[in-house]
Formats: structure tokens, sequence, C-alpha cells
């Protein structure tokens, strides 16, 4: 049974405080997901989008999170720095970041070999050239590490006040 005080208090018995806290953490990650793929963009929301879910702790206790290895840089920002992890990465000792023709079409140094560049290093720079006579063109530049700007996307403050507000809210209506 739940039961709400008159200062809004809810008060449920066990069973029912379980299925509460279910049917918030839902809602946190069904909002989370939403979120992300509202980011748009290519693969890369749809995949952290794809990878927000709750976990069950000792204890009864549930973490809703994304398990995708770079939506926490994504989301709060920082340092990344070489050797990177996920795909592309290899365990290399610098980072691929794409310039010119492969930022334009947003490739991975996978994608640029399998658009027929053939890739090599010249300092700071990974050059791309197609065939042995054409011509040389700049398509990633390598660094040791890169600032990532935060892009939060994650429901937090405010928002998250207002998704289990609107969570408990729905809850005590269909109970």
């Amino acid at each position: 049974m739940l039961s709400i005080g008159r200062d809004g208090r809810i008060s449920p018995d066990g069973q029912q405080l379980e299925r509460l806290l279910r049917h918030v953490a839902f809602a946190i990650e069904e909002a989370a997901r939403q979120a992300a793929y509202r980011k748009g963009g290519r693969s890369f929301w749809r995949a952290v989008g794809d990878s927000v879910m709750t976990r069950e702790g000792t204890g009864g206790d549930l973490a809703v999170g994304a398990w995708h290895h770079a939506a926490g840089f994504k989301h709060r920002g920082g340092v990344i720095a070489a050797p990177g992890r996920g795909p592309g990465a290899l365990g290399r000792r610098a980072l691929a970041i794409p310039v010119g023709k492969a930022r334009e079409h947003r490739w991975s140094t996978v994608d640029a070999r399998q658009h027929g560049f053939r890739l090599f290093r010249a300092g700071d720079l990974l050059l791309g050239q197609r065939g042995k006579r054409g011509k040389a063109t700049p398509l990633f530049a390598l660094r040791r590490r890169v600032v990532q700007r935060p892009d939060p996307w994650f429901p937090e403050g405010a928002e998250l006040e207002r998704v289990v507000r609107d969570a408990i809210d729905t809850f005590t209506a269909i109970t």
C-alpha cells in the first residue's frame, strides 16, 4: 500500500517501494536515452543512448548510467590522452584528430584507408595519398592529448528532479 502524507511524503511498504524505485530508475533511464538520441550526429549518440541502462547493485540499490566508453567524457569533459580506447585507437601513442577531407566526411583512419588512401606520417600529421602518384593531403593531426569540452546530456539538477517527480506522480496515479 502506498500512502502520501499531508507533507507530500510517500510512505510505501517494502514491495511497493521496490516497484517505485524501479519505476523511477526506468524514467531516469528513458530520459537519459532520449537526451542522447536528441543530440543527433551520426552513430555516436545512438551508441551512447543505447548504452544507457539500469543495473542492480548489492542490497537492492539501482544505478542508472551509460556504459559507453566515451559517455562520461562527453558529459563532463576532460583530457583524452593516448593510448586511447575504443574503435580506431588500436593502443597507439597518439590520437588521430581528423582535419580537412577526413573531418568533412567524419572519417576514422580505418575509413580513410577504405576510401583508398595510403596513410603515412609526416611530423605531427598523417598524410593520405591515393595511388602512387597522387598528391599527399593532410587527413589527421597527431596529438598526445586533447581536451574534450563538456557536452552535458545526462539529466541532472532541476531536470533530474522533474523526471523523478513525474515518475513518482505517474506511479501514484497507477497504484
